[in-house]
């Protein structure tokens, strides 16, 4: 019996050994962008059984407002199949990579992510920070998955310019910080005069706030508000109008109920509508 509980444990030693040594690694450096646009190199290893398997990288992104162009590789990269499927969830932050074949027992550039900054909802300003960080890689094989969660430290991309032709389109970015305390805020642009209103529900369904309230809403268990524009100066909403330009809805929490972490709210400019999930921790 002795030499069987040795044995067991030997070979337990031996299995977390091993698992320790394939420990999955990926990395991105920090960068500042210095144009509107930016190529993140990702770097990492492979397992030693990768190939001809879909690989699936996420990566976790807070702060930002912006667009994934592309994800790029080059022969020197681990990927093998150059048809690379990529999504952006702006919803819940998500960046995901799909790969189906890339080399076994890799070291080094995986590939690349392109995105380009979408300032114009970010108030131009230079010096701003947003954070990537990779979070789990999802390997399937046929009809089975493996999650690998990673461990891995958070980049730090800093933008150091101003674009010289500013444009307005519309658009509404998520909210920051998320999740929050008591107090957040909301980006947004709007490409022409146009009406303006705002509509925070609970996770149940409850409408909790209409901004602007025509009625005095000093009482109500919401949000007090304040919205500024791309100069910082604090806005009115007259008759629901705004007029073009780029704007921050501040919004700090009065009283919450207890069973309710997740609030939505429905930013309505012109006849478009947009969604934005906040959560309070």
């Amino acid at each position: 019996m002795l030499k069987i509980k040795i044995i067991i444990l030997i070979l337990g030693c031996l299995v977390l050994l091993n698992i320790d040594a394939k420990a999955q690694q990926v990395s991105i450096k920090d960068t500042t962008i210095t144009t509107d646009f930016v190529s993140l190199p990702v770097f990492g290893n492979t397992g030693e059984d990768w190939n001809g398997k879909t690989i699936e990288y996420r990566f976790s992104v807070s702060w930002a407002s912006f667009q994934l162009l592309d994800v790029v590789a080059d022969n020197n990269s681990a990927v093998l199949d150059k048809n690379i499927q990529f999504s952006y969830d702006w919803q819940e932050r998500i960046i995901s990579v799909t790969i189906n074949s890339m080399q076994s027992n890799f070291n080094g550039n995986l590939f690349n992510i392109v995105i380009k900054v979408l300032t114009r909802v970010d108030f131009y300003s230079p010096n701003e920070v947003f954070q990537i960080t990779p979070t789990e890689i999802i390997v399937k094989d046929g009809n089975t998955s493996n999650t690998i969660p990673l461990e891995s430290p958070t980049a730090y991309v800093r933008i150091d310019y101003l674009p010289s032709n500013l444009t307005y389109i519309e658009d509404v970015s998520f909210n920051y910080p998320n999740p929050f305390l008591t107090e957040t805020t909301i980006l947004f642009s709007v490409n022409e005069k146009a009406d303006v209103s705002f509509e925070i529900y609970s996770s149940l369904g409850r409408l909790v706030q209409r901004i602007p309230n025509k009625e005095d809403d000093s009482q109500n268990d919401g949000f007090r508000y304040e919205l500024y524009d791309e100069n910082r100066t604090t806005v009115q909403i007259e008759e629901n109008k705004l007029e073009k330009g780029i704007y921050r809805l501040f919004l700090t929490a009065k009283k919450t109920e207890a069973s309710v972490s997740v609030y939505y709210v429905v930013v309505r400019i012109g006849n478009n509508s947009h969604l934005v999930k906040m959560c309070i921790n």
